[in-house]
């Protein structure tokens, strides 16, 4: 209410006007906007966690109760945690509300989201906007702050590493086989695409198989084993491989040179990491080497005339698993056989009764060891020729070792006894003076003719 007065005496105080109020309807108006931004410019990798600042400032004329700031996250998107309350509720993230907001003051707050391992865009995507409200009236609601994207640009990584080991500690002897197990790890941040792991074998080892996929060359020492590729691999899974090789039959190390390493390869950039070389043999080192060997033998001439030559084949055999060192057929030949150099297998020498058969390196072969054998008056009609098998290795199976055979001579006919001669005459007793021919058959067949002059015969 107001009054008047002036310097003059009044004898009747001005009582002032009747009580006035405010233009109505009188109601608190506070006007929000909102801004939003990453605070860092470092481009994000999908899979990666990145910080998102929200503000929202009141514009006037009055004070905003209970404003708050509501974030639609697009799909790429997902919240994991903020400094500062914010909160969520599927995609929507709620940050505040802060009780009492003054004309022209702001607020801020700061929430962490993780962009999605398999995103593959490139941000355009995953603008969104923010908006600020309160229970304060506004006459212009908050458009919200201007599209936002994510630090870029966008650039896949994913940091692999591997791990190879034998899935056994029992060492294995040169020649036997045995299972690597191989594993690749995705350390992130993004989905690995096309991983595989390729394995160059060391020059001892040859692939044989896999149960799991694993291709390569089989039974190439030192080849390229290749596993995978794996379609799609998340960030925290690992992806394994079984594959089987074979240790070189011939190898004579101490099992230092077979370790190798497996370098993984994806079609997403990050860095690769191989395993550690170290033991790359069961155990470290190779078990002794062991060969089965076994002889056989076996003759073309079973049966022949005394003179000719007879003819003993031996066979021997490496079973494995490995090569066997130094191997020898030794070969006993009996009284009245002799050894015939001609003809028979160049890696076979006689001394004496005695032939040996050489093999070095004997591997895990079937070679046939041919010798031919002379006959004679002093040979027995029936003979047979024993060899043994050995060599430098260690024998699993001793047993199988020997091998025989025997051979015949022919028996000629017995001669048949003389029979009366006939006369052609009239008699049959021949007269002196007369010529008789005597036919004689020989043991070996043949007609031999001998003629006999009588001087004088007794009737």
């Amino acid at each position: 209410m107001a009054t008047s007065s002036s310097d003059t005496i009044t004898t009747k105080p001005d009582p002032g006007n009747d009580p006035v109020l405010p233009p109505g309807p009188i109601g608190a108006q506070a006007n929000l906007t909102t801004t939003k931004a990453p605070t860092s410019a470092t481009p994000v990798k999908p899979g990666a966690t990145f910080d998102y600042r929200v503000t929202t400032t009141n514009n006037g004329p009055s004070v905003a109760r209970n404003a708050k700031v509501t974030d639609p996250l697009p799909a790429g998107l997902s919240f994991v945690s903020s400094v500062d309350g914010c909160t969520a509720s599927g995609q929507t993230v709620t940050c505040g509300p802060v009780a009492s907001l003054a004309v022209g003051a702001s607020k801020a707050w700061v929430f962490t989201v993780k962009l999605d391992p398999a995103y593959t865009g490139d941000g355009s995507d995953l603008k969104n906007v923010a908006t600020s409200s309160s229970d304060t009236i506004t006459i212009k609601p908050d458009p919200g702050n201007d599209p936002v994207t994510p630090p870029g640009p966008i650039t896949p990584e994913a940091n692999l590493t591997t791990t190879k080991a034998a899935t056994t500690t029992t060492p294995v002897s040169p020649g036997e086989t045995f299972d690597y197990k191989v594993t690749v790890t995705n350390n992130g941040p993004s989905v690995a695409k096309n991983v595989t792991a390729p394995d160059p074998l060391p020059a001892s080892l040859s692939f044989v198989s896999s149960v799991d996929g694993c291709t390569g060359p089989v039974g190439v020492n030192g080849a390229t084993v290749t596993c995978g590729p794996v379609p799609s691999l998340a960030p925290g899974t690992s992806k394994t491989w079984v594959f089987t090789v074979r240790l070189d039959p011939a190898y004579v190390g101490d099992g230092s040179d077979v370790a190798n390493v497996v370098t993984p390869t994806s079609d997403t950039e990050g860095t690769k990491l191989p395993n550690d070389p170290a033991g790359g043999l069961p155990g470290s080192k190779p078990a002794p080497a062991v060969a089965d060997l076994q002889l056989t033998a076996s003759t073309p001439t079973p049966l022949i005339a005394r003179g000719q030559v007879a003819t003993a084949v031996f066979t021997a055999k490496n079973k494995g698993p490995s090569v066997a060192q130094h191997a020898k057929v030794t070969i006993t030949l009996p009284v009245g056989v002799g050894f015939v150099v001609a003809g028979s297998d160049p890696a076979c020498t006689g001394t004496g009764r005695t032939v040996v058969c050489t093999r070095h390196p004997f591997e895990v072969t079937d070679p046939d060891y041919t010798v031919n054998l002379s006959t004679g008056a002093e040979t027995p009609t029936a003979f047979t020729v024993p060899g043994v098998i050995s060599s430098e290795t260690a024998d699993s199976i001793p047993a199988n070792n020997q091998a025989e055979v025997t051979i015949r001579l022919e028996v000629p006919p017995p001669v048949p006894a003389p029979t009366p001669l006939a006369r052609t005459g009239a008699g049959n007793l021949i007269e002196a003076g007369e010529t008789a021919v005597l036919l004689v058959l020989s043991g070996a067949g043949a007609l031999a003719v001998a003629r006999r002059r009588r001087a004088l015969l007794t009737r």
